[in-house]
């Protein structure tokens, strides 16, 4: 037998073991799960099979739309049933994997390019709360005090008594701040606290006003504290006098801050 004939000969055998491969029939369910049984049955090792099951896997998720997972009673289970059996008809072992592999590889890139924007979009939240706090530095913190004022009746209640000084540009119709009530000697504060506070009739550019507010007793503010304990006051956010934001200093959460650290890691 001369080299052509041989490699013809080779070629066929090729051939026919390619299409002696067992492939999966979706005509029916019946069909599907003994064409399955017999697939798996012709695949070489364990690790294989678990392979081939898991490409399957991927592939029926990749069959399920958002929108189908979103309203399950919506779901039509035989429906769903005939569009899976329909994808992985006459697919051999190979190609469902092969398949599993490029809708994973197009999964990965969705995600990755969704994380980048993600990633985008916190720096930007970050970036945007230290311009901010540069900015909310003009609204000035005259005075700050934290003490308990004696009723009449009843209980006493705690008051924050705070003068401050607007030296933006705008007026203020809301202010919002984090405060905290520390001893000298400790580390540890007493409180910290976010509260904010609804200007009547607002601040002007340039003006000073002094306040007497009094938070609820029983929250933070109501714990005791001791008589050498200070309170200062940090300006977080000013809405302007339409009631909108002018600027916020609050910047990323602790869980977006790990969420970013995480993104960043995984995908830069």
């Amino acid at each position: 037998m001369n080299k052509r004939m041989l490699a013809v000969v080779s070629l066929s055998l090729f051939i026919y073991g390619c299409d002696g491969e067992p492939k999966l029939d979706g005509s029916s369910d019946d069909t599907m799960k003994d064409s399955m049984t017999k697939m798996l049955d012709s695949v070489g090792t364990e690790s294989d099979r678990d392979q081939l099951k898991q490409s399957i896997k991927v592939i029926w998720t990749d069959n399920l739309d958002i929108q189908s997972l979103g309203d399950l009673a919506k779901l039509d289970p035989q429906q769903k049933a005939s569009e899976m059996r329909s994808e992985l008809n006459g697919l051999t072992a190979e190609q469902i994997n092969q398949k599993a592999a490029v809708i994973l590889a197009e999964r990965q890139e969705k995600e990755k390019t969704q994380a980048l924007r993600d990633i985008a979009g916190l720096q930007a939240k970050a970036e945007k709360a230290s311009s901010d706090a540069e900015k909310l530095k003009a609204f000035k913190i005259d005075d700050a005090k934290f003490y308990w004022q004696d009723r009449e009746y009843g209980m006493g209640e705690p008051v924050i008594d705070i003068t401050v000084t607007n030296g933006t540009d705008s007026a203020v119709s809301r202010a919002y701040f984090e405060g905290t009530v520390a001893s000298p000697d400790r580390s540890v504060p007493w409180i910290q606290e976010a509260f904010n506070y609804e200007i009547s009739g607002g601040i002007e550019p340039g003006e000073t006003l002094h306040w007497k507010l009094a938070p609820n007793r029983f929250g933070a503010w109501g714990k005791d504290t001791p008589d050498d304990a200070i309170l200062t006051v940090k300006v977080l956010r000013l809405d302007g006098p339409d009631g909108k934001e002018l600027w916020d200093a609050e910047g990323l959460s602790d869980r977006e801050k790990e969420r970013l650290e995480t993104l960043k890691a995984k995908y830069q």
